[in-house]
């Protein structure tokens, strides 16, 4: 991937929430690899009232280059950000493309669903 995209602009990215449907999001966690060093910024809501802030503050170091890199986060972690704003008023700014690791391609074409993290650390490691 760091061959299409330039690794400083990949941004690692999963939410943590107090349950699903629209309950709000306690912490937003984001790495980032620059000059050779993983950097991890975390974004936590101390109680709920915090959460459109902490949304604000996630979305405000994006940057329009950005790829996000995720797990399930184009059928979750995204989404659920965006209605989280929604749900507080603000415009969601992320527009950024995501490599969804939850889906994985292997070398014939062949797309595998991912369900969890030993599962597709048994699919790289089979590649090798």
């Amino acid at each position: 991937m760091s061959r299409l995209i330039p690794i400083e602009n990949l941004v690692f990215m999963d939410i943590e929430t107090m349950g699903l449907g629209n309950q709000p999001i306690t912490l937003i966690g984001m790495g980032r690899i620059q000059n050779n060093t993983f950097t991890l910024e975390q974004f936590f809501a101390r109680d709920i009232d915090e959460e459109a802030s902490m949304i604000y503050a996630f979305e405000s170091k994006m940057q329009p280059n950005d790829f996000f890199v995720t797990f399930n986060g184009e059928y979750f972690d995204i989404p659920y950000i965006k209605n989280r704003s929604r749900f507080h008023g603000l415009r969601s700014t992320i527009k950024q493309p995501n490599f969804d690791a939850l889906f994985f391609q292997d070398e014939y074409g062949r797309v595998y669903q991912i369900v969890n993290y030993k599962q597709l650390k048994t699919r790289v490691s089979n590649r090798s």
